[in-house]
């Protein structure tokens, strides 16, 4: 097992010097940040990467990207690779922990794409069963 969790940080940490800004957290296996206009001093617009599903998450942020503060996004994870899993928007706030680093901790709701269809199917539909078939989601992350 210390193997493991050494190789997961030996890759999580010669990602973040090759792309330039990394995530792991609680909704993260570990994640890729993209920077607006690839320029490493302007703010991570996104992040995208593996989930603890073991499936792929994509985190957008609304407005510049990024900021120490309150931070909005939307995103996408599926599980086992290509199974849609939930669509979300949330909420959450960056501490700084020194230049280019945070720690995020926040929340979110969505909506299940399998729920939603499966309630259609049983001719159901209606939002807030949608909304009831993924529970809100906590979240707690590093980047850097």
């Amino acid at each position: 097992m210390r193997i493991v969790m050494v190789m997961v940080l030996l890759l999580a940490f010669s990602s973040a010097a090759i792309f330039g800004a990394m995530m792991i957290g609680n909704g993260f296996l570990y994640g890729f940040g993209s920077h607006a206009d690839n320029d490493p001093y302007k703010p991570v617009e996104s992040y995208f990467g593996v989930n603890w599903l073991l499936g792929f998450r994509y985190h957008k942020y609304f407005g510049a990207g990024l900021a120490s503060g309150m931070n909005t996004y939307w995103g996408l994870d599926t599980a086992l690779l290509i199974i849609p899993a939930r669509m979300n928007i949330g909420l959450e706030w960056a501490f700084p922990l020194g230049a280019n680093s945070h720690f995020h901790i926040g929340g979110s709701i969505g909506v299940s794409p399998i729920g939603v269809a499966q309630s259609i199917m049983q001719g159901k539909f209606d939002w807030l069963s949608a909304l009831l078939t993924t529970p809100p989601m906590v979240h707690w992350a590093f980047s850097f």
